[in-house]
């Protein structure tokens, strides 16, 4: 590959790629994936933009340096960690590291995968590859179930852009979960899997329904940013002073988008039944990570990957997360201090679950929710 003015020794290239690497990891935990282009690392590494389009291109070739130098490791950790969850040692729960910014932002780099066709290429492979080596100790398909259930609540809670991520985590040690102690939920009763609601809008005209389902056809392929007024004007077939006189800016409209996305993503009303019943809450996980609702994955994770880069789009997260945890406070008026705790634990947990599992599902391609059922139950729900 041409290098344009750069020494063309394996020295100055790995000198370059080490720089570059650092340079986009560090845009990647201050500014997010969209932050990341040749202009932004020249001027963070004093390298020519001529030099780093000749040797990588553009973007998805950058963020995969990334992935490759530096946060491969970061996700071989993370696995690493949710064994050690998995056997009862909890001793992580306690670690920085387990919240640093490069494992946020390797999580990061697994969400927006779907853009890019080097991270489309790359990372799944690499996901696999990780998991097969930490897996051989595992004699069954339900013991790597549960790793993946681990692993996706941690990815979960690094996505998660509002909590302190180890509150939800101490949930395991309060429930005395120890190795295989999922095990003792057994079998459940098989569910009949209902489809998943249709995507609606409340409250809003026919008109701005349109709207809002453009804004998730353009977040789910490209992310928040390519949502601009202009281009959902064009999707609805309207012009775009329309859009503009109703919005004024695309914040104002994707904090209103966002705040139905994650208001369904914290309904207490539509939790409840999940956090009572295992079976309830496997045939949801299995219509979740089905391919019927691969879009709806898509454009909420890039909204919630979103929020965390802008206090703006936040505070449509945190609210919802309120008034989902408002409605559980008054369903728990008659449980004790620690009960309630508890309870909000498990909700929290819950929904970190929904966002890390659908993370896993886009570049796991060997993801099993068979046995999730009796995993979900012995650290969501009160069954004995």
């Amino acid at each position: 590959m041409a290098e344009g003015n750069l020494d063309s020794s394996h020295g100055s290239y790995d000198l370059m790629s080490d720089a570059v690497a650092i340079a986009v990891v560090d845009l990647l935990t201050a500014l997010g994936p969209d932050a990341v282009h040749t202009t932004a690392v020249a001027n963070a590494t004093g390298y020519s933009e001529s030099d780093l389009d000749e040797t990588y291109g553009h973007a998805g070739e950058l963020l995969y340096l990334a992935w490759e130098r530096l946060l491969r490791i970061e996700f071989e950790a993370l696995v690493g960690q949710a064994q050690e969850l998995m056997s009862g040692n909890f001793a992580s729960l306690n670690n920085d590291e387990t919240v640093s910014s490069h494992r946020r932002a390797a999580v990061h780099l697994l969400v927006v995968a779907h853009r890019f066709d080097e991270l489309k290429e790359g990372l799944p492979p690499d996901v696999q590859r990780v998991l097969s080596e930490h897996e051989t100790e595992y004699i069954d398909d339900s013991d790597r179930s549960v790793l993946r259930g681990i692993l996706g609540w941690l990815c979960g809670v690094l996505l998660d852009p509002s909590r302190s991520p180890g509150d939800s985590l101490k949930l395991l040690p309060d429930i005395n979960w120890h190795d295989r102690c999922w095990r003792q939920f057994g079998s459940h009763r098989t569910v009949q899997e209902t489809p998943e609601m249709t995507l609606t809008f409340d409250g809003v005209s026919a008109f701005s329904q349109s709207i809002f389902l453009a804004c998730t056809r353009i977040v789910a392929e490209g992310g928040v940013s390519r949502a601009t007024l202009v281009r959902i004007a064009r999707t609805v077939g309207c012009p775009p002073a329309v859009v503009y006189e109703m919005f004024g800016r695309q914040e104002h409209l994707l904090a209103q988008y966002m705040q139905f996305v994650f208001s369904t993503l914290f309904s207490y009303s539509r939790l409840a039944p999940l956090l009572e019943d295992a079976a309830q809450a496997e045939m949801r996980v299995r219509v979740w990570l089905g391919p019927n609702l691969a879009m709806r994955r898509a454009a909420l994770l890039e909204s919630v990957l979103a929020s965390g880069f802008s206090p703006f789009l936040k505070t449509a997260y945190v609210d919802a997360l309120e008034e989902g945890l408002a409605d559980l406070q008054v369903a728990q008026l008659q449980s004790s201090p620690s009960q309630t705790l508890n309870s909000y634990r498990r909700f929290i947990a819950s929904r970190q679950l929904v966002l890390g599992l659908a993370v896993l599902k886009e570049v796991d391609t060997d993801t099993r929710t068979s046995e999730l059922g009796p995993f979900l139950a012995s650290f969501l729900c009160d069954e004995n």
